[in-house]
């Protein structure tokens, strides 16, 4: 039997929330490192990750967009739009997509009504895309970007028996939009790509995250990112089984995810993204400083985070080539791409993660 007393020293499910979160708070706002942590070593003996930056400075393309289809979805700002006005310029006919296309009039390309979340959404809008005359007319479509998406935030477990039923839709609601949306979108449009591989040109990119590859286990705070690192770790993983699976059936379909570092979006602010864990009508946090800490830090880090024109050429410069790579990073060594991608911190968190894993990458001396 418990007494009172032992009670009292047995800590509730918040608190015990908002100790990890002054943690996480701490660890992003000054880059403490865990003991054991890849930066926590001296640099002699650490696991070292050399990222496959993109774009790259000197670039030959080898293929001509000029006259192909491309789709994009989530399209109406942000990467897709940068994507979709880099492949205007280069002739492409480009159709993109939006939760809201009524929300953007005057937009410099058709916007067509999907939402990830909504399984009728994807169905409609599947048949109203095959059916567009820029796809028919052309006997398919070369282009598919998969790069719509949302940020999904807050803890990694309900912070009360009535916030439950909120964190579980929120899990739910992020895994559709980040993974199983796509999933479904490209299992609609993929013969429609496969079609034109098949004269010699279809192309299918994934927009993940280079967080994918540092999934939590290692860094304080990610786990205020958990849905959001499950699911681009999710569509990572498929479309690379993807890009494997059209090469060993012989199909032509070319896939390639794109994993961004820290890019120039709005996506963190006021009630853009998912949360699992309660906020205002402002996107701010309720009741829970250590989260609200965190949603200072990442908002204020993407409001000079690398452009996203220069993200868009790293779609442009894989359309282009013939042989694409099959996975790349949106950064650079140089400045002010480097700071502005927040690429010293995320690549430390990589080097981390690679220490407590079951498959270790890398030398240590």
């Amino acid at each position: 039997m418990t007494n009172s007393k032992d009670k009292k020293k047995s800590p509730s499910r918040r608190n015990v929330l908002q100790t990890f979160g002054a943690g996480a708070a701490a660890a992003a706002l000054t880059g403490l490192s865990l003991p054991g942590s890849a930066a926590a070593l001296p640099r002699g003996f650490r696991s070292r990750v050399f990222p496959n930056y993109y774009p790259k400075r000197r670039h030959w393309d080898d293929e001509d967009l000029n006259g192909r289809v491309a789709l994009i979805t989530g399209a109406s700002r942000g990467i897709g739009l940068a994507v979709g006005l880099a492949l205007q310029a280069e002739g492409v006919t480009v159709l993109g997509t939006s939760r809201e296309p009524q929300a953007h009039p005057n937009h410099p390309f058709p916007l067509l009504p999907l939402d990830l979340e909504d399984q009728t959404s994807i169905n409609t809008f599947l048949g109203i895309a095959l059916t567009r005359p820029e796809i028919t007319s052309n006997g398919g479509l070369d282009i598919l970007i998969n790069n719509a998406g949302r940020f999904s935030f807050g803890t990694i477990l309900p912070v009360s028996p009535t916030a439950a039923p909120l964190f579980f839709d929120a899990v739910q609601r992020s895994m559709a939009v980040l993974y199983g949306g796509h999933v479904a979108v490209t299992s609609g449009l993929f013969e429609s790509v496969a079609a034109k591989a098949a004269t010699g040109y279809g192309r299918i990119l994934f927009t993940a995250s280079v967080v994918a590859y540092a999934v939590g286990g290692a860094v304080p705070g990610y786990s205020y990112f958990q849905t959001y690192l499950s699911g681009k770790r999710a569509v990572l993983a498929y479309g690379n089984s993807l890009r494997e699976f059209s090469e060993t059936a012989g199909l032509g379909v070319k896939v390639s995810c794109v994993c961004p570092y820290g890019i120039r979006t709005a996506l963190a602010e006021g009630t853009h993204p998912i949360f699992t864990q309660p906020v205002d009508a402002n996107g701010n946090s309720v009741g829970d400083p250590f989260f609200q800490q965190f949603l200072d830090f990442t908002r204020q880090s993407l409001v000079d985070a690398i452009p996203t024109d220069f993200a868009a050429e790293a779609y442009r410069q894989l359309l282009t080539d013939a042989t694409p790579e099959p996975n790349v990073a949106i950064s650079s060594r140089r400045e002010p791409y480097f700071t502005q991608g927040n690429t010293e911190l995320i690549n430390d968190a990589g080097e981390a993660e690679n220490l407590q894993s079951a498959f270790p990458m890398g030398c240590r001396w």
